[in-house]
């Protein structure tokens, strides 16, 4: 018996660091002139560091360093040309996903940067919001609404996905009836995330859930993640009506 939570980790890791292409060193989005929305201690220290490693093989790579005394929780990561500054794309990284954690203070992340295949990297990037675990934001009040937006999002796949797992415990689904169930609840609206990638690739390609005593036990197993992470985001209390409304200050 095996559960598909690595393997579909990996497929969704474009999701949990998600690229995005362009719509419109330290390094800061106060440096480019961004309108800014700046809230809490940790945003008005800018509390963070970027450096752009250079390309020692298979690509270059970031590094943030969290300065601040209180966790960093997301962040999102703006490339652009320096020819002629136009943003070319971004990444965004959240620790409220799986198999991740807060930056605590000195902490870092390292990644690869994202492109456009065929395209050349980006020599210029920025983080243009970020997060804080007090609730400190800084940043672009557009960019800080993906992180909540993606959040939000998320949430409200884990709460499907627990409410669909949990009936099936209680009946006592079948494989087949879970999968006409997971199958119906999309029809509703299309489940994304890591919860949705969990189920749909144990659902559909892990021949143990074929035995009702492994079904029953990787549910559970499944529940108890679900729920874990959904309380996760609950207590980050995502807001979109928050991103520029608050007592904070921004900057032109």
């Amino acid at each position: 018996m095996r559960i598909y939570a690595t393997d579909v980790l990996s497929i969704f890791a474009s999701f949990l660091l998600a690229w995005f292409p362009a719509q419109g060193k330290r390094s800061t989005a106060a440096d480019s002139g961004q309108s800014l929305t700046v809230v809490g201690g940790c945003a008005q220290q800018h509390a963070f560091q970027l450096h752009l490693q250079p390309d020692t093989g298979g690509g270059p790579h970031f590094v943030v360093t969290n300065l601040c005394a209180e966790p960093l929780t997301a962040f999102y990561l703006e490339t652009s040309s320096s020819a002629d500054g136009r943003p070319t794309g971004g990444q965004l990284w959240d620790a409220l996903s799986p198999h991740r954690s807060p930056l605590a203070k000195d902490g870092t992340i390292s990644q690869s940067l994202a492109h456009v295949v065929g395209q050349p990297f980006s020599d210029k990037i920025e983080i243009t919001a970020a997060v804080w675990a007090d609730g400190s934001t800084f940043g672009d009040p557009e960019k800080l609404k993906r992180i909540f937006l993606n959040r939000i999002t998320d949430l409200q796949s884990y709460e499907r996905a627990i409410s669909l797992v949990q009936k099936g415990l209680q009946e006592n689904w079948t494989r087949d009836q879970y999968v006409a169930a997971w199958d119906q609840e999309n029809k509703k609206a299309p489940l994304t995330g890591a919860a949705a990638g969990m189920m749909e690739v144990n659902l559909r390609r892990n021949s143990g859930l074929d035995s009702p005593s492994n079904l029953r036990r990787i549910m559970q197993h499944f529940r108890e993640m679900f729920i874990q992470y959904r309380d996760l985001l609950r207590q980050s209390k995502p807001d979109l009506n928050a991103v520029g409304n608050s007592n904070g200050r921004t900057t032109p």
